[in-house]
């Protein structure tokens, strides 16, 4: 059964794959289709963390929950000041809360498992982000660099965390959060 779980964890928690060397109309469809599909992945982060910041079932993490859950409403925000801008509708779709669940309730029974191979899928999916913001529109670089850069604080964090250093984990968020507030 728990190899089920985390079976069926990874297959929802795939991400998109972007296509290289595109003419500028495609670049123009791979720019928004994959910044769509990081508006979802944000939505179901935000649903997973804050599952996890509820959950009873790792008090030792508590804090790296509580702090990530931080990171992610920072990222609610900023995401929402970008939506309208390209005709984006950032609400999490039935498929995504579902997903949530799923991930979340994996990540109760088998963190470690579920945290590296999500981690596995965020160290790939950075390099689709430094692709989003190459062929974004250069006037949107400030909101590409920190979709580029909280991904690479958790997957930071996420390290530490898969280490059993949730306090290092948490300060991470942390810093990250302070960063991008001043």
């Amino acid at each position: 059964m728990r190899k089920n779980l985390v079976a069926i964890c990874c297959l929802l928690a795939s991400l998109p794959v972007g296509a290289d060397d595109l003419s500028p109309s495609e670049m123009t469809r791979e720019f928004l289709d994959t910044l769509k599909a990081e508006y979802v992945n944000r939505s179901f982060a935000y649903l997973v963390v804050e599952r996890m910041a509820r959950s009873d079932s790792m008090p030792e993490a508590r804090r790296y929950w509580d702090q990530f859950l931080e990171l992610e409403k920072q990222n609610f925000d900023k995401y929402l000041e970008n939506a309208t801008t390209f005709s984006i509708n950032p609400e999490p779709g039935i498929w995504t809360k579902i997903r949530s669940i799923v991930v979340s309730t994996a990540l109760q029974i088998a963190p470690q498992t579920v945290m590296g191979m999500l981690l596995d899928n965020t160290i790939v999916y950075i390099r689709q982000l430094e692709r989003l913001r190459e062929i974004g529109p250069p006037d949107h670089q400030e909101f590409l660099d920190y979709i580029v850069a909280q991904e690479e604080a958790i997957a930071e964090s996420v390290k530490h965390y898969l280490a059993g250093d949730f306090e290092m984990a948490e300060s991470l968020i942390g810093d990250f959060i302070r960063q991008q507030t001043r």
